[in-house]
């Protein structure tokens, strides 16, 4: 459930840094699909960063604590 959370905060603060780009370059149509596919590949090579990022130890005192 949390990727499905991460997923659309991703898609909507991407269409929001889209129309931002947009507006400053002086396009007059955002392309949707683009900005969203460039969203869910930034989404996509955060998400590999932090797990990557975390030692697996700290995994699982998380996992531990979190049971009890």
């Amino acid at each position: 459930m949390k990727y499905a959370v991460i997923t659309f905060w991703a898609l909507v603060l991407g269409q929001v840094v889209g129309y931002i780009v947009a507006s400053l370059a002086g396009v007059k149509d955002i392309p949707f699909l683009q900005v969203a596919l460039l969203s869910l590949v930034v989404e996509g090579i955060v998400l590999a960063i932090i797990h990557l990022s975390i030692p697996k130890s700290f995994d699982e005192k998380e996992e531990h604590h979190s049971n009890h």
